[in-house]
This record gives structure tokens, sequence and C-alpha cells, in this order.
């Protein structure tokens, strides 16, 4: 993957700098952990330092552009960042990962749900029907 940073703008009021960045990349679009990465290493920082704010890729390109903020000071992130957005990008890479052993755990579920279907397909049996009581004996005792 190639990052380009088209524009830099450095915000003092919230003590970041806001880059516009266009990338350039040959298999899947890239994820936020490995933008976040790459950027970090470009700018020679650390990367808990950086927010992916925005990805837009135009559908069936190789290339996309970012917006990512690159903050002062872990103070400075925390007090401006939204919580979901520090989140979002921690987790990026995360869910990917376990998203590999879910797929194969519904590959090997069919073959399980089959095994576990045949027992329950076998005929339950009925239970008895409770007895009613007569109702011709109070019928005779009438008739006394």
């Amino acid at each position: 993957m190639n990052v380009n940073i088209k524009e830099e703008i450095v915000n003092r009021p919230l003590h970041r700098t806001e880059l516009f960045c266009e990338l350039e990349f040959d298999a899947e679009t890239p994820s936020r952990k490995q933008i976040i990465k790459s950027v970090a290493a470009k700018k020679g920082i650390n990367e808990s330092l950086v927010v992916v704010d925005r990805i837009d890729q135009p559908f069936g390109k190789k290339a996309a552009s970012a917006f990512v903020k690159v903050y002062e000071s872990e103070k400075a992130l925390k007090l401006v960042e939204p919580a979901y957005k520090m989140e979002r990008d921690q987790k990026s890479e995360t869910k990917k990962a376990a998203a590999k052993p879910a797929e194969e755990k519904k590959e090997n579920a069919p073959a399980e749900e089959k095994k576990e279907d045949a027992p329950a397909e076998k005929p339950k049996e009925e239970a008895p029907a409770e007895e009613k009581p007569a109702e011709d004996a109070p019928a005779e005792e009438k008739k006394e």
C-alpha cells in the first residue's frame, strides 16, 4: 500500500494535524489499522495518536482517499475524539481476525447439525390420554 499525503492542515485549537491522503493498493481495501500504521510510519509518530476519520473508495478502483487526524498528545485525542471512533480504529483488525474462525465454525456447523437432526427425526412416543370417568354411571343412578 502506498500513502500520498495531498494536503496537511494544522488545527491548533484542537491540537491536531488533519491529513487528506490518497491510498494506492493492489489487493483489498486496506483496513483502518493498516492505514494508521502507514501514516504513523510516514510521519514518524506513535500509532495511538492517529485516527482515521473517513475512507472513500470509488467502486472497483484500486485507490481510495482518506481523512486522517494526527493528535499532538493522548490528552488532546481523548478530549476531542468520540470514544466510538477510537474503538473502531482499534477493533478493525481484531474483527477480521475474529471473523476467520467464525467462518470456519460456520463451515463445520452444517455437518454437526445434520448429526443432531437425525435423532430428532425419530417419532416421539405419544403419552396415553387420561381416562375420563364414564358418564353412564351417573345416568344409571338417575334411573332408579
